[in-house]
């Protein structure tokens, strides 16, 4: 039973708590601060411990910083084998821009 006398209270929109649950995470939460390849790295290895690296047939890439060029893994290793330094800069045609291997 609600009470007549009682101050009505507004209800706030979803908006108003994603707002503060974002604004609380970037105050109390520290990054984990990683850098792309420990980040591309670590996809590879939970792609494979989830059984999905089949599927992909090895592909895994992120754009990089040069126009018209993108991070992959090197040809040759599967998800589970991905350490940061196994990651290559290759452009459109795949030719090999940074880093030793091809794609």
């Amino acid at each position: 039973m609600t009470n007549p006398t009682a101050p009505q209270q507004t209800l706030r929109d979803k908006a108003y708590f994603d707002r503060r649950a974002t604004d609380e995470m970037a105050r109390h939460l520290a990054p984990a601060g990683r850098s792309l390849h420990e980040t591309m790295a670590t996809s590879c290895r939970i792609l494979a411990m989830t059984g999905q690296e089949a599927g992909l047939a090895g592909q895994i890439s992120v754009r990089s910083d040069r126009p018209g060029a993108y991070w992959t893994l090197r040809f040759g290793l599967g998800f589970d084998e991905a350490t940061p330094a196994d990651f290559i800069e290759v452009d459109r045609d795949l030719n090999t821009l940074s880093g030793r291997g091809m794609a």
